[in-house]
């Protein structure tokens, strides 16, 4: 895989990446010092690759609540929500909850101890870092 680096344009309010990419270092610098002048505010980084994928997780979750008969023979969901509505009321207890995580191509299953490479804001590089502050940093942003 080639490296490709990009330029990031910093100031003290506003930090973006520019569109263009350069195969080395030296042609992304002379881009900055023929289009955008020599003491600009702009930098070369060195471009990340990056992989998506898909990550299927499992929930396997036990839950104790107060007997109910089931009327019109329901489906697993419309018992499921029973069960979790009870839980949310107070009335159900969650006695077990197992989380599993797999990848989308051969179902291996992915542990807490695997980390990612991710971009990290506040010092302008990539880091590896666990996936599930990545996951967890991926449902809020």
């Amino acid at each position: 895989m080639n490296k490709q680096f990009r330029i990031r344009y910093t100031d003290t309010m506003t930090t973006y990446l520019l569109n263009e990419t350069f195969n080395t270092q030296e042609d992304a610098e002379n881009y900055i010092d023929l289009n955008l002048g020599e003491s600009s505010p702009y930098d070369v980084e060195m471009q990340s690759p990056t992989i998506k994928i898909k990550i299927f997780e499992t929930i396997e979750t036990i839950i104790e609540m107060p007997d109910k008969e089931f009327n019109n023979d329901p489906s697993d969901c419309e018992i499921a929500t029973e069960f979790f509505e009870a839980v949310e009321k107070g009335t159900g207890k969650v006695l077990y909850e197992n989380r599993q995580y797999a990848d989308g191509n051969d179902n291996e299953i992915i542990s807490w101890n695997t980390s990612v490479w991710a971009y990290d804001d506040k010092t302008k590089q990539s880091k590896s870092v666990p996936i599930e502050e990545y996951i967890k940093k991926s449902d809020n942003g």
